[in-house]
């Protein structure tokens, strides 16, 4: 839309167009938007009645005129003169950014890291509640050889329970694991210290019953 010439194509005719200003001959206009001439007409009433453009139909053309065309396409910042300078729109308050799946597993990665991390921090032994941990291992591959490399500090943490909370020693642990791994039965089934914790009451007692259970000093802290 500018201050040019049209020439309608066919017709000796020349409309001298100001700023803002559209023409086109009232068929071609109508079977652009694929629409008929009468829907075209109460459109642009509508348009008209809106304020938002103004015109002019004549058995050659359709001339529509933009209304405050200026506001949409001066900028007061580059010297155009307008007669009426362009409101600023209103601020608006900063948006969250758009969601991305990809900041969100990464987010939900971090907290899983820190819920592990948080996880060994709970993982409390001693030296020698490893060492016993470390030692129990290679008489469980003897027994199951396809036995997974255990996390040994969490079989450090079950041993310190076993004392902390049970009042077992080391020297205990130790006698009655040793027990259970040579064990017909008990062998397969107690292959970690979290079983022989929950099984110890029940080895215990048939350990005595097999007569191979001596309570020996040694046996105590």
């Amino acid at each position: 839309m500018g201050k040019l010439p049209w020439i309608l194509p066919r017709q000796a005719c020349v409309v001298n167009l100001k700023r803002g200003q559209y023409a086109i001959r009232s068929r071609l206009f109508a079977e652009d938007l694929r629409i008929s001439r009468n829907t075209l007409k109460r459109r642009l009433g509508i348009l008209k009645d809106l304020e938002c453009i103004d015109y002019q139909v004549t058995p050659k053309y359709v001339l529509v005129t933009v209304l405050n065309y200026h506001k949409y396409q001066e900028n007061p910042s580059q010297g155009g003169s307008t007669s009426e300078p362009p409101s600023e729109p209103p601020s608006e308050p900063p948006s969250e950014p758009p969601s991305d799946p990809h900041h969100k597993k990464e987010r939900r990665k971090e907290e899983t890291t820190s819920e592990h991390a948080s996880g060994r921090r709970r993982l409390q032994f001693t030296e020698e509640d490893l060492a016993v941990a470390q030692w129990m291992f290679p008489l469980i591959r003897t027994v199951c050889p396809s036995a997974r490399e255990p996390n040994l500090e969490r079989w450090g943490n079950s041993i310190r329970l076993l004392r902390e909370r049970d009042s077992r020693t080391h020297n205990q642990i130790r006698a009655l694991f040793t027990w259970a791994n040579q064990h017909d039965f008990w062998a397969a089934n107690i292959l970690s210290p979290d079983k022989l914790r929950a099984k110890w009451d029940t080895l215990t007692a048939q350990r005595r019953r097999d007569g191979a259970f001596q309570l020996a000093e040694n046996e105590k802290s």
